[in-house]
Parts: structure tokens; sequence; C-alpha cells
């Protein structure tokens, strides 16, 4: 499983982005991909693929306040 994650904590601030270009297929299996600001805006996800395949358990979310969101 991977986990790939931008996050802001304490202070003010928003998440960073994530990008992921993949060429003909990108597949998330169980993986998660997280973008999150603790009073801030959760950064942006993009994902350019010719396909994208998840899996049960895969988990893409972006997302304010931390202490809202299990992992």
């Amino acid at each position: 499983m991977v986990k790939l994650t931008t996050s802001v904590y304490g202070g003010i601030g928003d998440g960073g982005n994530i990008n992921i270009f993949g060429s003909q297929f990108t597949i998330l299996n169980q993986g998660k991909i997280i973008a999150q600001a603790n009073e801030g805006h959760g950064g942006n996800i993009n994902i350019k693929s010719g396909q994208f395949i998840t899996f049960p358990y895969s988990l893409i979310s972006a997302f304010q306040d931390w202490e809202w969101m299990e992992i």
C-alpha cells in the first residue's frame, strides 16, 4: 500500500497540490492520496492518465480540518 500525503497541521496555510501524470495506466491498489490543511484549504489533486483504476479501500481526499479525518 502506498500513501501520498501533503499536509499543513499548524498555523494557517493550504495543503499542497498533488499531481500524478501516468501514461496509459495508473493503478491505486488500497493506497491513499490525501491533500489536507488544518485551517486553510486542502490542496488540489490532479490525476491525468489514459485509464485510472482504483481497488476497494483506496482513498483520494482533499479536505480541511485534520481532526475529523480518520486514516
